[in-house]
C-alpha cells in the first residue's frame, strides 16, 4: 500500500514537472481521483 503511493506520487511528481505550463487545476483534480482509485483498489 505504501510502496504504490509512494510510487504514484514520484510518476505524478515527473508528470507535473513536465506539464507545468499546462493546466495545473485540471491535473490536481486528476491527481485527487487517480490517489482515491489506487486507496480504493488496495
Amino acid at each position: 500500500m505504501l510502496l504504490i503511493i509512494f510510487y504514484h506520487n514520484v510518476i505524478l511528481f515527473s508528470f507535473s514537472s513536465y506539464h507545468k505550463n499546462n493546466n495545473t487545476i485540471i491535473f490536481q483534480k486528476a491527481q485527487l481521483l487517480f490517489l482515491k482509485t489506487l486507496v480504493t483498489i488496495s
